[in-house]
């Protein structure tokens, strides 16, 4: 049996499937749903159920329509969200744009920078749920990390460790922000010769000491970047910009 599917754009799964995380999450909160998903490399099967009294107003629900388009599910799946019903089961958090940093080292023109323009095009796709402040190291500082609700490090590798304007950010930082930024979700990008772990670590390690928390894998590219490595670069963009505005991170 074949279904109809409309093929959906990138950046319209994204959103939808956003969509339907702010609604779940704020259904966790107020524990009024009962959630069952299933998900692959671009879509979500979902069922929501939720028992809603008899006295909430019809034109007070909102329906959002998903359609799976890799796989032989079924094509479409109605999900009822709490994110719109009743306006009363908003969660203020959820409706206000969040902030996110993005520093990097390295020069103008590098290998990094590239990467960097990547990242920043995964960001992007949810421009309108994300404010971004991109800048290189050596030009932020304390009031950027406490602005932050977010936070995204590329650099290039230099003899096994991260590059020092990166580094002299995080020294001009450690102490004034020391308490303020805890559990601060952070991923980190790395230009790499030919290893690019020594850079990872030594990020990671300082990151222990502001106890941030780490959403990702070290995203490390060896050599000169490809198109499939540009790929991952704006997906580390999308998945930290998703996360946030869904309030996961």
């Amino acid at each position: 049996m074949q279904h109809n599917i409309k093929v959906l754009d990138r950046k319209y799964v994204w959103k939808q499937t956003l969509r339907f995380l702010r609604s779940a999450y704020a259904a966790l909160i107020t524990g009024a749903f009962v959630i069952a998903c299933s998900s692959d490399s671009i879509a979500y099967r979902c069922v929501v159920q939720r028992s809603v009294p008899s006295t909430a107003p019809a034109e007070g629900r909102e329906q959002i329509q998903l359609a799976n388009v890799s796989s032989g599910l079924a094509p479409e799946r109605t999900i009822i969200g709490a994110g719109s019903w009743p306006n009363e089961a908003r969660t203020p958090m959820l409706a206000a744009m969040k902030r996110l940093l993005l520093i990097f080292g390295g020069h103008a023109g590098g290998r990094i920078a590239s990467m960097t323009e990547s990242v920043r095009a995964g960001i992007d796709e949810l421009s309108d749920e994300i404010e971004l402040r991109c800048l290189a190291a050596l030009d932020a500082g304390v009031d950027d990390l406490l602005w932050a609700e977010g936070l995204l490090i590329g650099t290039p590798e230099h003899f096994g460790y991260m590059s020092g304007a990166v580094k002299d950010f995080l020294d001009r930082t450690f102490y004034p922000v020391e308490g303020k930024v805890d559990s601060l979700p952070y991923a980190i990008y790395i230009s790499a010769g030919n290893d690019g772990t020594g850079a990872a670590s030594s990020i990671e390690r300082i990151a222990l000491g502001y106890k941030w928390k780490r959403i990702a894998e070290p995203l490390i590219v060896r050599g000169e970047p490809t198109p499939q490595d540009f790929a991952r670069c704006r997906e580390l963009g999308q998945t930290m910009a998703a996360g946030l505005s869904a309030g996961i991170f």
